[in-house]
């Protein structure tokens, strides 16, 4: 089985899971070490935060490496769901997870909060997680867009629909423009209005993830 999930941390270590053995390596100097295992898993999601552990979200829950020790993270005390599809840490420190079917989790002094539907999300499904220059956080589902302000999440306005479906990626760049990968092109953010990119502006695919 060839396939995996690659992921480079700050010092420049490489981290790999290898396909569905679920075995995590760490490549360093040319050589690789065996780390953990996930037998039987998928991971969805690798963050590394500042203060160096490697977090891992999987089908059945949050892992945490630190120090080479594996805490795992799950529903019962954890996430709103054990699958973890978008992981972030925010300036402020707070590391928010996100989930495919159980929204968004805040995890800051050893607790998760959760924040779904009901909080202004319009889709539990979590596709992306980025944070702005600014500090304001912004969250893609797979219908749409939202920011996080004063425990909610609330709406951006839209009023050509570029942002209704899957928001895939987002991306803010140094000129201050937000970019958001959805189905049907790359959409950019710039002092409050939106342009679309497609295939036909160039794309590869209309598909940006």
């Amino acid at each position: 089985d060839s396939t995996g999930f690659l992921f480079q941390a700050r010092n420049e270590e490489l981290w790999f899971v290898h396909g569905h053995l679920g075995n995590l390596f760490r490549i360093r100097g040319g050589k690789h070490e065996a780390i953990a295992q996930f037998a039987g898993n998928v991971v969805s999601a690798m963050y590394e935060d500042r203060e160096g552990s490697i977090w891992i979200g999987t089908l059945v829950g949050l892992h945490r490496l630190r120090d080479l020790n594996v805490t795992l993270h799950t529903e019962r005390a954890g996430p709103s769901l054990n699958w973890v599809y978008s992981i972030l840490q925010a300036r402020d420190g707070a590391i928010w997870v996100g989930t495919w079917g159980g929204g968004v989790n805040k995890y800051e002094h050893g607790r998760f909060t959760p924040y779904r539907y009901a909080d202004g999300l319009p889709s539990d499904h979590i596709t992306s997680i980025q944070e702005d220059r600014s500090g304001r956080l912004w969250v893609g589902t797979t219908s749409g867009i939202r920011y996080f302000h004063d425990g909610r999440f609330e709406p951006i306005d839209d009023k050509d629909r570029l942002l209704q479906g899957s928001v895939w990626a987002i991306h803010h760049d140094r000129a201050g423009n937000i970019w958001f990968g959805t189905d049907h092109g790359l959409v950019k953010m710039t002092d409050g209005r939106f342009i679309r990119y497609s295939s036909h502006d160039g794309l590869s695919h209309d598909q940006a993830k």
